[in-house]
């Protein structure tokens, strides 16, 4: 069964985060200039914050209207985030996106982000393995009888 670490692995080491006290509007220009729905937050330390999300961007703005780019990042970054560790099956991660209704989670080791996978990173990989299943047992069949 694949892990979140198989995931990280065919992904960039790069991780896009942002401050706390980041306007929203240089929190947008990082998920536009890196083609992304997510970013974590993080403190000076390094240490997981939040994390920001366009969903949350565009409901601050249908709420404040063009004065949602002045607050910082701090005042809609979802805190309290729940994360994924590297050893954690796609099957727990793809329960766990559903069931709370997440795009993205970050993935820590150490209590560090080492990543970020996304809904679609995660289903891309469940439905490659199973296909590879699939084929699997195909050939099995095939070839025995």
């Amino acid at each position: 069964m694949s892990t979140v670490r198989s995931i990280l692995a065919q992904k960039e080491d790069k991780i896009i985060s942002v401050s706390p006290d980041d306007s929203l509007l240089n929190a947008v220009v990082k998920l536009d200039e890196n083609k992304i729905g997510a970013v974590v937050v993080l403190d000076k330390k390094g240490n997981l914050k939040g994390i920001l999300s366009e969903r949350d961007v565009v409901r601050n703005m249908a709420k404040k209207g063009e004065a949602a780019c002045t607050v910082t990042v701090s005042h809609l970054m979802t805190k309290g985030v729940m994360y994924v560790k590297p050893h954690q099956s796609l099957d727990e991660c793809l329960k766990l996106m559903i069931d709370n209704n997440f795009r993205h989670l970050p993935v820590l080791e150490d209590d560090k982000v080492i990543g970020m996978i996304s809904i679609r990173d995660v289903m891309k990989a469940v439905l490659e393995e199973k296909a590879f299943q699939i084929d699997q047992l195909e050939y099995y069949i095939t070839t025995t009888y």
